[in-house]
């Protein structure tokens, strides 16, 4: 699904029943996770999804915004 060094957008949206992603087209991604956006830890929880699912990612930009830019690493 994702390749070594890619880059992609994420919109981000906190606080959900659910955790899912969803594709809106090639370069971007809609993720939604249980996290409230305090003291970091919607960034750890994504950090975390994203582990479960194989893959290590890096946080290039948006570090406190719904809006990312990740790397895979």
């Amino acid at each position: 699904m994702f390749q070594k060094n890619q880059i992609v957008t994420l919109h981000v949206i906190c606080n959900a029943k659910e955790t899912e992603l969803q594709k809106l087209d090639d370069k971007s991604y809609k993720l939604k996770i249980k996290a409230l956006p305090i003291a970091g830890k919607a960034n750890k929880q994504i950090v975390e999804i994203f582990k479960d699912l194989g893959y290590n990612i890096k946080i290039i930009k948006g570090e406190k915004s719904n809006n990312k830019l990740i790397q895979f690493l």
